[in-house]
């Protein structure tokens, strides 16, 4: 078996607000004008009634939970091209996705940046998402995960081998058949930042074994 995985990030949201969790999760372009600057502890709020040309400056990313609780996350155009081109090959070769619309790709990916940013509590569903966006899956349990647009000049950078264990530690998470399994990592899911997933898995492992 092999399937093909690219979720939108309308798919992120449909996740989010099916998890019973998020309020709302939504991302904007942000043109000229919308951004502005304050001395609130963010340094910045957005209105968007303050558009001033069609010059776009970032992309935001905001989610409200049902307890109230809300986030934004944003991105300069600048910063979004240099991640593009930094963790994706299609977008050096002008080719795929990014090319064919920067702009959605671009909400995508502060939509998964933000999720993963430890501000976002995700279900086993929503994690499992973020894990196979845009990539091949080789068998039926999701476990054989091949990243089609792969990304060889971070191999020798220290933070891509950070990202590359985080995503190893929230994979294994997320497909531990057993709590004796689970707790091999326990030592480690604080240093990951991952004590939520963990414990929303071992619940779930708990509820099958009873």
């Amino acid at each position: 078996m092999m399937v093909k995985l690219w979720m939108p990030d309308k798919g992120f949201k449909q996740l989010a607000i099916r998890s019973g969790q998020y309020q709302t999760l939504d991302a904007k372009i942000v043109y000229e004008g919308q951004k502005i600057d304050d001395n609130s502890f963010q340094g910045f709020h957005f209105d968007w009634s303050q558009k001033l040309s069609d010059r776009i400056i970032g992309y935001a990313s905001n989610f409200r939970l049902l307890n109230g609780y809300e986030s934004t996350f944003y991105m300069d155009a600048e910063a979004v091209h240099k991640h593009g081109k930094r963790y994706s090959q299609t977008f050096k070769n002008g080719k795929g996705l990014w090319a064919e619309d920067f702009d959605k790709m671009a909400l995508k990916t502060v939509t998964k940046l933000h999720l993963n940013s430890g501000d976002a509590p995700l279900s086993v569903e929503m994690q499992k998402a973020v894990i196979t966006d845009q990539s091949v899956i080789h068998n039926e349990e999701g476990t054989e995960v091949e990243y089609i647009d792969n990304q060889p000049d971070l191999a020798d950078s220290e933070e891509a081998n950070k990202e590359r264990e985080w995503y190893r530690m929230l994979d294994f998470i997320v497909n531990a058949q057993s709590i004796e399994q689970l707790e091999l990592i326990d030592e480690h899911v604080y240093d990951f930042g991952l004590v939520e997933a963990y414990e929303n898995r071992k619940k779930e492992l708990f509820a099958y074994a009873k």
